[in-house]
């Protein structure tokens, strides 16, 4: 087994049997965060930690630093984006979804497998179906490289989606939250050429993480 699929393994294991309050649905990982998906920190207590998350829609997890009383809302989870989740080498932190997670990572799959959650939000399965590869890094201007759908405060999953509804090829993530997506995508993602400034996944100012998706 290859070093990734143990570290999501043990990932996966740290989720399912981690104690957590079931009554609130507040499962925590010890010592681990979710990195560069942060939509607002903000200090306070843990309870108002949580409370804020679930008021927000856009809050997806949380990281918390009891030291600091530091509370990171963040915008993805886990699942989204496994190989940016610190596990077990953030001492002092915890990382906690709230609500069930509705998508996951085909990193969490084999070759043409796609991932898809379970209805309890805590576990998922993988089945064939329509998955999605990272092209690279590319620039972007005010006259846009992809025109079609543009679409704010949105994570990759979704922006996938939304071009799999329209039978699209490909979409790009850009300033974290921007998707882009459209019929003719394929052909004009790469009209200002590659470049560098993208992080996360999630792409930079004027720069578009692209995607393929494998129809």
């Amino acid at each position: 087994m290859a070093t990734s699929e143990i570290m999501l393994s043990i990932i996966l294991l740290l989720w399912r049997y981690v104690n957590g309050d079931v009554c609130d649905r507040f499962f925590e990982i010890p010592n681990s965060k979710l990195q560069g998906h942060v939509i607002e920190t903000i200090t306070t207590t843990e309870k108002d930690c949580r409370e804020i998350c679930r008021r927000n829609s856009a809050c997806d997890s949380i990281n918390y630093i009891r030291k600091k009383s530091q509370c990171e809302l963040n915008g993805d989870t886990h699942f989204s984006f496994p190989e940016h989740f610190i596990s077990g080498a953030a001492p002092g932190a915890y990382y906690a979804t709230l609500n069930p997670v509705t998508s996951c990572s085909s990193l969490y799959c084999g070759s043409g497998m796609a991932c898809k959650m379970r209805e309890d939000g805590k576990t998922h399965k993988c089945e064939k179906g329509i998955t999605y590869k990272s092209i690279g890094c590319y620039v972007d201007a005010k006259d846009r490289a992809i025109e079609g759908f543009f679409v704010e405060k949105v994570t990759r999953e979704y922006c996938f989606k939304l071009a799999v509804s329209r039978g699209y090829r490909v979409f790009a993530m850009q300033n974290r939250r921007q998707c882009f997506t459209g019929a003719n995508a394929h052909n004009t993602y790469s009209k200002y050429g590659s470049g560098s400034g993208c992080s996360w996944g999630t792409g930079g100012r004027w720069r578009n993480d692209v995607y393929h998706i494998n129809y």
